[in-house]
């Protein structure tokens, strides 16, 4: 569903029907356990725990751009 940003005349923000939510949400956790064995069996605990803390503050400087962006 598509509806105009309150912040931003240009832009749209697109959002999922309940219905594509639903399966959005039946199917994480399947991915996410796609993910741990495709990916997380390679690396170590150390390893998982230094990438968590990395994406973290990749998500956390995205979101301040984001924020930025919309002031």
């Amino acid at each position: 569903m598509r509806t105009p940003d309150p912040n931003d005349r240009r832009a749209q923000q697109v959002t999922l029907a309940e219905y594509g939510q639903e399966l959005a949400d039946s199917y994480a956790p399947l991915m996410i356990g796609v993910l741990k064995e495709s990916i997380f069996e390679e690396l170590n605990e150390s390893e998982v725990d230094q990438l968590v803390k990395l994406l973290k503050r990749v998500r956390d400087s995205a979101t301040g751009l984001l924020e930025v962006a919309h002031t």
